[in-house]
């Protein structure tokens, strides 16, 4: 028997019957088919969680409505289930029941007969922070059904996590060392989980993939709550790098230049799928016209590092939906240069260093999300990567990031 795509969707009742009459639809290590959803007395919640907790390591979709019968030679059949309030209880199951909580996708598919019953798909994408936990054990998809994992396997799931993080941070750290090991900088990277090497080959060899760009970019600054500050990484020039194309700004020439005189911008689609951003003006140097002058004040740029993240969140959920890839991805920011700098917000708004001083060189934080994440809430995407130096500055309470606080309704 020939399975459907994993990454199948089915959007109507005629796709799951079409899918039985074609003999493809049968339970997998990626598909689970319910008649219906169990009560939620009796633990019917609970059991509805470790569904989809064993689903988050590789990703799957749980179809309810569609019943497997208790002959093995027989196909599944259509038993359409009421629709109302199905969607809501899955989705808090997934946020409330399971540690830690996952963010899904369901889908309503109406019947053509009566749109008040019909069969929800349930999608769960892969979860960059897997394996989940349901009532203190951890859940994983076996062949047809959901196993709990040994305390070995799920050992080396948290050993690769901790890992590829730390690959990550190093990688950000070799970027902004090949550009100034000195400068205070802005280093970020977003990348795929997991992906072939060749996401945006296809972006790369168009002739007009500066205008694919410019509607990539266009879409994020849409989605931007956060002010948008120079050096811009968008509309800028449009240049070709190593292995990927970049658009950049305060770079006249064809060549990467970063003169630290807080000009430079660069934004970089790299074919593999990988996204980095470096730009200037992390900190800058406040001297007051007075005679005689005091000693200039490193000023950091919180704003515009928050700025940047947000923007490079916002890239890469435009990116995989350009590419079609509905995977996890990996975010690393680090900013050099910031020993002895102050907030810029205490400085702008009080004239003078009232503010705590930054007291380490560099600052690095990563996090990993699912599409879904970047996509529906980018905030929560954002805050683990900047809120530890926002805190640290005592500016993580003022009004000028109250947007950063608010959850998406």
């Amino acid at each position: 028997m020939t399975q459907p795509d994993p990454f199948w969707a089915p959007r109507t009742e005629s796709d799951l019957q079409a899918a039985i009459d074609a003999g493809t639809l049968e339970e997998t290590h990626y598909l689970d088919l319910k008649r219906e959803l169990p009560s939620a007395k009796g633990g019917g919640n609970k059991s509805i969680a470790k569904d989809i907790a064993s689903f988050a390591i590789d990703g799957g979709l749980i179809l309810v409505g569609v019943d497997e019968g208790d002959d093995p030679t027989q196909p599944p059949t259509l038993s359409p289930q009421s629709l109302n309030g199905m969607p809501e209880r899955v989705e808090q199951i997934a946020l409330t029941a399971i540690a830690a909580p996952l963010r899904i996708q369901t889908t309503p598919i109406p019947s053509t007969g009566d749109s008040s019953v019909g069969y929800l798909a349930i999608r769960i994408p892969p979860s960059p922070r897997a394996p989940h936990m349901v009532d203190n054990k951890y859940y994983g998809r076996g062949d047809k059904t959901n196993t709990p994992l040994s305390h070995e396997g799920v050992l080396r799931y948290h050993q690769r996590l901790l890992s590829d993080r730390a690959d990550l941070k190093t990688d950000v750290a070799t970027l902004l060392d090949d550009i100034d090991s000195a400068a205070s900088l802005i280093g970020l990277i977003a990348e795929p989980i997991g992906l072939r090497d060749e996401l945006l080959t296809e972006l790369t060899e168009d002739h007009n993939w500066e205008n694919h760009v410019s509607t990539i970019l266009g879409q994020a600054d849409t989605r931007a709550i956060g002010p948008h500050l120079p050096p811009y990484t968008r509309a800028g020039g449009y240049q070709r790098r190593a292995e990927g194309v970049a658009v950049t700004d305060g770079m006249p020439n064809e060549t990467r230049q970063f003169n630290g005189d807080g000009k430079a911008a660069e934004l970089v689609f790299h074919e593999s799928g990988r996204l980095t951003l470096v730009s200037e003006k992390a900190t800058y140097q406040h001297t007051r016209a007075v005679v005689p002058p005091p000693p200039a004040t490193k000023v950091i740029f919180e704003e515009l590092i928050v700025a940047k993240t947000e923007m490079l969140v916002h890239v890469a959920a435009e990116v995989a939906k350009w590419a079609g890839y509905q995977g996890s991805w990996r975010f690393a920011l680090t900013v050099r240069g910031l020993k002895g700098g102050e907030a810029s917000l205490f400085h702008e708004a009080l004239r003078h260093s009232s503010g705590p001083q930054y007291t380490a060189d560099t600052y690095t934080r990563e996090t990993e999300a699912t599409f879904l994440d970047i996509d529906s809430d980018p905030n929560a995407v954002v805050r683990p990567l900047v809120m530890p130096l926002l805190r640290s500055l005592n500016v993580h309470t003022h009004a000028q990031f109250g947007w950063l606080r608010t959850d998406p309704a």
